[in-house]
């Protein structure tokens, strides 16, 4: 899986430049295991997506940490990539 995204948090340096490394990681996990033909769950577009589509909704509580709501966002995508499901249930 690749790596998320910090978020903004209260008394942090901005993650900015941080993010930009991290996508550059994202980037070649998604590629090297593409190109073996494996499965990727790919937190990092997952993060960036719910970000633009909700941008006041978070994934963490402290920037890096998952909060509930990451969870409950990250865990049905993430078990999507890796050929499962929920089935018809809920977390």
């Amino acid at each position: 899986f690749t790596p998320r995204p910090f978020e903004p948090a209260p008394g942090l340096p901005d993650p900015a430049q941080r993010n930009a490394d991290i996508a550059l990681y994202a980037e070649e996990i998604r590629a090297a295991a593409e190109g073996r033909g494996y499965r990727v769950a790919d937190l990092h577009a997952l993060a960036v997506k719910h970000s633009k589509r909700s941008p006041d909704a978070r994934f963490t509580d402290n920037g890096m940490h998952l909060s509930e709501y990451g969870y409950e966002a990250t865990a049905p995508e993430f078990l999507a990539a890796l050929g499962h499901g929920w089935a018809d249930e809920s977390p």
